[in-house]
This record gives C-alpha cells, sequence and structure tokens, in this order.
C-alpha cells in the first residue's frame, strides 16, 4: 500500500488464522456484526468462509441482515481447472477447498450466494500487453501493472499461458455490474468423495441435485467486460471511486435483488 496510499482500506479487521480454530469469535465477525446490527449488507468473500461461517454461529439472529454471499468457488460435476492444453496441470478450488465445512454450512444456512467459479473466470485473461498497457497509465494503474507482472511471470512459467486469469476481479465486476454476467440458478452441494490417501471435497452445482441448496452460478461474462475494466484501470482509479465501490459492495442490494428475480423467472 506504500505506492497507493489512497487505496489501503481504512479497517482491516483480523479474522480466523485457520478453520481449525472452532467458531471462535474474531474483530472480522465482530465488525461483520456491528455492521449488521444497524443495515444489510452484501458481503464479497475473496477467499473461505470461515469469518462467514463464525458470524452466523455466533450471531444467528443477524442471517436476515446478509443481502448475499458472493464467493469466489463452485465447478459443475467432474470439470476440471486445466487453464493450459499444452499441460496436465489442474488447479484447486482454492478458497472452497481451505475450508469446506464453513462453505457447507453457509451453503445450508439459507443465505442468497452467487458463485464467481473458474468457468466464469476463465472467460478474461489478463496478458502482457495488457500490463503493459496499464504501465503507460497514472500511478495507480501503474502499481497494478507491476503487482500484476509477478502473477503473470508466475502463469507463464509454471502454467505455460500467455496470461492469468483474475478471479477476484470477475467478483467484484459481478457487484457493480452483474447485468454483463450470464448466470443460472443451480443446485449446489459439498461433495465427499473418497481418495488413495484422505477424503476429497468438492462444491458441485448441478439441476439435477435434489438435496442440494439454490445458488446463482455465473458461467460467462460480456466480452465488454474486459474492455471496461482496463477502461477503468488506464484512468486510474480515484480515491471516490473507490469509495464507490467500497459502497456498492455493502449496499448492493437492488441490482443484486432484480438479477435473482431474472433467474428465478427462468424456471
Amino acid at each position: 500500500c506504500t505506492q497507493a496510499q489512497h487505496l489501503c482500506p481504512s479497517h482491516v479487521h483480523a479474522g480466523a488464522r485457520s478453520p481449525d480454530k472452532g467458531f471462535v469469535k474474531t474483530p472480522a465477525t465482530e465488525a461483520l456484526r456491528s455492521i449488521l446490527a444497524h443495515r444489510p449488507v452484501t458481503i464479497l468473500a475473496l477467499g473461505p468462509l470461515t469469518n462467514v461461517a463464525t458470524f452466523l454461529v455466533n450471531y444467528p439472529e443477524l442471517r436476515r441482515q446478509i443481502v448475499r454471499v458472493i464467493a469466489v468457488a463452485g465447478r459443475r460435476p467432474g470439470q476440471r481447472f486445466q487453464p493450459s492444453p499444452l499441460l496436465p496441470v489442474s488447479l484447486g478450488d482454492s478458497n472452497f477447498e481451505a475450508d469446506p465445512l464453513c462453505f457447507d454450512l453457509v451453503l445450508r444456512s439459507g443465505v442468497p450466494i452467487t458463485l464467481i467459479p473458474y468457468e466464469v473466470a476463465a472467460k478474461v485473461t489478463l496478458n502482457r500487453q495488457d500490463l503493459d498497457d496499464l504501465l503507460a497509465g497514472p500511478p495507480v494503474s501503474q502499481w497494478v501493472s507491476e503487482q500484476a507482472s509477478s502473477w503473470l511471470q508466475l502463469w507463464r512459467w509454471g502454467l505455460q499461458t500467455d496470461g492469468f486469469f483474475p478471479f477476484d476481479t470477475l467478483a467484484v465486476g459481478y457487484v457493480t455490474r452483474s447485468q454483463q454476467f450470464q448466470c443460472d440458478l443451480l443446485s449446489a452441494q459439498v461433495v465427499s468423495r473418497r481418495g488413495i490417501w484422505s477424503r476429497k471435497f468438492t462444491l458441485e452445482v448441478s439441476k439435477q441435485r435434489q438435496n442440494g441448496n439454490l445458488v446463482t452460478y455465473c458461467y460467462n461474462v460480456s466480452p465488454q467486460f474486459k474492455a471496461d475494466l482496463m477502461q477503468r484501470l488506464q484512468a486510474g482509479m480515484t480515491a471516490d471511486a473507490a469509495v464507490k465501490v467500497t459502497a456498492a459492495s455493502s449496499n448492493g442490494v437492488t441490482e443484486t435483488d432484480k438479477h435473482q428475480q431474472r433467474e428465478k423467472e427462468k424456471i
């Protein structure tokens, strides 16, 4: 944050250090309680759902204050996360796999959930040319380019791809521009299978699954999404714009509710 100080969050609250700490209250869960006690909030979850699950266990009376949880996770049955056809390497569903139990708890809680999975993230690729274009922009976009360059190098050398998928960016984009996403209302559940050494858990969605819980599963995004993203990054996000994005994360009720209603009408 030293080079882009105005984009640094003013309040960061420590959450659970690991999923094996039980459902012990943390500064993060207390911050959620403080906010949700006064207004409904959409939670943009860019990691495991440990803190969200811990909040729900400790403050079940505030569950209905959660408008929606947007999580970066999920897959269709049998789907592999293989970025490159050149290598038989599959990525994990990292956010889910870090704490399957808490994902399952949130899934069963009845809180509305939108999944931004690998399937939709793979529709957007940022490559070297994109980062070079950002490098020619204002200080904020230069900082983004510099930070993303090491990630790009990791993908190019480790996965032999020309670019990387900006997973979390798609989740933020759903908050601010859900109309650019194609999503279905599907049944989701945590599936357990026995592996060679241990059990393997996956978060799977399907139209046929009867025992799951309904989620909004996004599978495609408009080509315009990347163009809009690059335009905003090249222009440089001001402090005011950052505040507006934060506000959208907290109060993004209207657009999300409209999208959910459209999905229900399809069924």
